[in-house]
């Protein structure tokens, strides 16, 4: 009779042991995926916030670089996990005339960093760059807002936009936008001479000493952004212009070719049964009056 009672008492205790033991396991487990699922809610919350942030710096931006005001005050909200950085070394942006002035030289008319502001968290990042807002998430890149980059019509218009400053923060961060240089035309510039000049100079006038005027009728145009989110500006490429776009992987680079309107102005009379050719015209403006 004593043996069996203490038998059954062993095995109530286990039972016992057994059972809380699969009730703390559980909870756990519930605890845990909610945690995870919080924390993803929070950082996607904290990560679009961001997003709409940058997207109001873009705007704020534009009003200091174009003279508009003078400085102008962001409030980029709180950075969650993540930080918010500027770096003025992100990425650059690069003209160059091929063929210039047909004497089948290169020309760079303008070669500088674009610089960026970016909120970064974990494998995301958002960025200002370029007049534009960027996503980056792993190896691809979306455009969340469009930089001022138009190109219709043979017609370039093509205000740049760089960030040059160095810095960082997280908690709930304030950005002050300041202009640190005004504004200057790069091309049409008919004032830049120098008897000097060579091809491998940057900027006007060309290696020949011809300046920087329209319109532009040899050769070709090629725009080059080198950035982290260079598919995304490739994508915008497509979408808003008439060139032929490409991406090298390797160098994180997205390029256009723009070609030049080709025979405009005077020239000659051709002989007869000839031919002139004629190129770049718009859609809506046909040929009328040839003389």
């Amino acid at each position: 009779m004593m043996g069996s009672e203490t038998e059954r008492g062993l095995s109530s205790v286990v039972g016992v042991v057994l059972l809380l033991g699969i009730t703390i396991i559980g909870t756990g487990v519930v605890v845990g995926l909610g945690s995870q699922a919080f924390a993803d809610a929070e950082r996607g919350a904290t990560v679009s916030q961001a997003g709409h942030s940058l997207t109001q710096f873009d705007s704020k931006a534009a009003i200091v670089a174009l003279g508009e005001s003078s400085s102008q005050r962001v409030d980029l909200g709180p950075s969650g996990d993540g930080e918010f950085v500027t770096d003025g070394d992100a990425g650059w942006l690069r003209i160059v005339h091929h063929n210039a002035t047909g004497s089948g030289k290169n020309e760079t008319v303008y070669n500088a960093s674009l610089g960026s502001l970016t909120y970064e968290n974990d494998d995301v990042v958002i960025g200002y760059q370029g007049g534009g807002v960027w996503e980056r998430r792993g190896n691809g890149s979306v455009m969340r807002s469009p930089p001022e980059f138009n190109y219709r019509g043979a017609t370039l218009t093509l205000p740049v936009m760089r960030v040059t400053s160095d810095s960082r923060a997280s908690g709930s961060t304030t950005a002050i936008v300041t202009r640190q240089e005004d504004s200057r035309q790069v091309f049409p510039n008919a004032s830049a001479t120098d008897a000097g000049e060579d091809w491998s100079d940057e900027g006007g006038p060309y290696g020949d000493s011809t300046a920087y005027e329209n319109p532009i009728v040899t050769g070709n145009v090629t725009v080059t952004v080198h950035s982290q989110f260079y598919q995304a500006w490739a994508e915008y490429f497509r979408t808003r212009t008439t060139g032929n776009v490409s991406t090298d992987d390797g160098n994180r680079t997205a390029t256009v070719v723009l070609e030049t309107a080709g025979a405009v102005g005077v020239f000659p009379y051709p002989e007869k049964d000839g031919s002139v050719t004629v190129r770049g015209i718009a859609d809506g403006h046909a040929v009328t009056d040839f003389q």
